[in-house]
């Protein structure tokens, strides 16, 4: 049977791929994954094609992206089409495959510096209320946590997670600061993900680090950031990336960043493994 490409999207401007965030964050998706480690992405994408027609089973797509080893991500446009597409390829292809669900991709920020201790319902009320132009009808925001700050008991953070719209705007626009009630609020990427100082790489702490170099997390030089005095920006991560996996990231940006495709796909790969 020859496989049918339905209402699979076009490739981006002058055949830019996808990146990973681009396609998973915001909504759920779907990752299809063979039993066998060595198979091409072209031969899963040919099985997927064959039996899950998006057309016929009425699917809209939002994005696709190959994984190295042989793994496609299949981004949704709803999470009813991700649970749809996700029970269909299980009944078709789950002899050959591993058929996974990725959550939507919703980060985490910490709020420190309430003098009171609030409710997750006046928390939520207060920052929605105060901090208009990050915050809409339509952010997404749930406390995961609140707790004294380590050194004061007197002195409160909430660790709370947002949809990526709302996340860029709050680190951004408004500076990494928050209104709650008349506390006036530090704000802090709370991604769990291991940070380096020494060669700016993830998922390992300065004193574990193997490089013997350092690497700018502003420019990718070997200095450190302290004495950094580049004019334009450059991520180590993405450019590793980009030489090593055939990626094609941005790399005009710090490594750091909270939009870093590199760093997104580094967290979306922890809440794959969890």
């Amino acid at each position: 049977m020859a496989a049918k490409r339905g209402n699979l999207p076009e490739p981006g401007p002058s055949g830019i791929k996808k990146s990973y965030s681009s396609v998973a964050k915001g909504k759920s998706a779907i990752i299809i994954q063979p039993k066998d480690t060595t198979q091409a992405v072209q031969t899963t994408k040919s099985d997927l094609l064959q039996y899950v027609d998006p057309v016929s089973e009425n699917l809209h797509i939002s994005g696709v992206k190959s994984i190295r080893n042989g793994n496609m991500l299949v981004g949704c446009s709803s999470d009813d089409d991700s649970r749809k597409l996700r029970q269909i390829a299980v009944e078709k292809l789950a002899d050959k495959y591993e058929i996974k669900e990725v959550s939507s991709f919703h980060p985490r920020v910490r709020i420190a510096g309430m003098t009171c201790k609030l409710s997750e319902g006046d928390i939520i009320k207060s920052i929605r209320a105060q901090n208009k132009e990050a915050f809409t009808e339509h952010s997404q925001c749930k406390v995961v946590e609140i707790k004294p700050i380590k050194k004061r008991n007197d002195i409160y953070q909430a660790v709370i997670n947002l949809d990526m719209d709302t996340y860029n705007k709050v680190l951004s626009v408004c500076g990494g600061k928050l209104f709650v009630g008349y506390d006036v609020c530090d704000v802090f990427d709370a991604i769990d993900i291991k940070k380096c100082f020494n060669c700016s790489g993830f998922s390992h702490y300065s004193k574990e680090c193997k490089s013997k170099k350092f690497h700018c997390p502003r420019c990718s030089e070997n200095h450190l950031v302290k004495n950094c005095k580049a004019t334009s920006l450059k991520c180590i991560n993405c450019m590793k990336s980009n030489n090593e996996r055939n990626t094609e990231f941005d790399v005009a940006h710090a490594a750091w960043d909270s939009r870093c495709p590199y760093y997104l796909l580094s967290h979306s790969t922890l809440l794959m493994s969890c």
